[in-house]
């Protein structure tokens, strides 16, 4: 049976939700945080120029991986995976998340370009991961996960460039 309210206290209580599992919230938030201030001001750099670049970023399913970055995942981790299901791992210890970046041209929509790479998150440090053909998944980036503690500069740094390399790629397979 529904207990009734006292209205006589409504005002005064903390109206601040509390969440049970507050490292996952704020895990999420800090990354969401990497693509608002890094990822997405570095690939914002490459659009609205001549070919009308457009830009979306989102989390990849494994299996959307080819089977070279796939592998190298697998040896990366050390440990076997089901890459037809997994979008990430988080069994409390170790957070990985597959990130993708589709780059596109808005007058040539069937042109377009992903690019994968990873966030992981373990032991208290954020990792970057990029896949490199020879290789495979390195870690680019390390910092101490904490706000104050990643550069968001640096990361963009690494993005602008990445970007500028996969974006002409793109404007090169429309020109041909």
């Amino acid at each position: 049976m529904d207990q009734p309210i006292d209205l006589s206290k409504i005002g005064g209580e903390n109206v601040d939700l509390v969440f049970n599992n507050t490292t996952k919230l704020e895990r999420d938030r800090l990354l969401k945080k990497v693509i608002t201030n890094a990822i997405d001001p570095a690939a914002h750099l490459y659009l609205d120029r001549q070919y009308k670049l457009g830009y979306g970023t989102s989390g990849a399913l494994i299996q959307g991986l080819d089977t070279a970055k796939a592998n190298a995942l697998k040896r990366f981790l050390g440990e076997d995976f089901n890459s037809r299901t997994a979008r990430l791992i988080d069994d409390g210890k170790e957070y990985l998340e597959i990130q993708q970046t589709l780059f596109y041209l808005i007058d040539a929509p069937r042109i377009a370009l992903t690019y994968h790479f990873a966030f992981q998150v373990r032991g208290g440090y954020f990792y970057l991961l990029l896949f490199d053909p020879v290789e495979g998944w390195k870690i680019m980036y390390k910092s101490r996960f904490e706000d104050q503690q990643i550069s968001y500069e640096e990361l963009k740094l690494f993005f602008t460039r990445i970007f500028k390399s996969e974006t002409q790629k793109l404007i090169d397979s429309y020109a041909k």
